[in-house]
């Protein structure tokens, strides 16, 4: 499904390690402790895909929750059998995916739209299993 393409200083799934001070230049993470920023680079990658790949797809389990690094993306919806642009953005820092993680249980986790790369992007992907309750 997805298209990724490693990058130097990967990790074992394929993904780069995210410096601190890349992270803190993201307005989600500017104010975090540094404890928390650590959390943050732990466990998270960044992973880069092709344009055209989806990074994720509606209705599947929401495995991550993802942060725009570079590139232009769009967030799409099915509706009535045809896919359907919702967003389209290059703003680094956008965030989607599994953004009801921290629900656990109380929500279904499921991606609400799918994700699609419009030109090459790196994203950060933190797994929604640790952003749980």
């Amino acid at each position: 499904m997805s298209e990724r393409t490693g990058t130097a200083g990967s990790d074992e799934s394929g993904g780069a390690v995210i410096s601190k001070d890349d992270l803190r230049r993201l307005f989600l993470f500017e104010a975090l402790a540094e404890d928390q920023l650590q959390w943050v680079q732990d466990h998270s990658t960044a992973v880069e895909y092709e344009a055209t790949s989806r990074d994720y797809s509606e209705g599947e389990p929401a495995t991550c929750f993802v942060v725009l690094l570079e590139g232009a993306i769009t967030l799409t919806r099915n509706v009535h059998g045809q896919e359907i642009e919702v967003t389209r953005t290059d703003q680094r820092g956008v965030y989607a995916g599994a953004t009801q993680a921290f629900l656990g249980d109380q929500v279904d986790q499921r991606y609400p739209n799918s994700m699609v790369a419009i030109t090459p992007v790196k994203v950060l992907e933190l797994p929604a299993d640790q952003l749980g309750p």
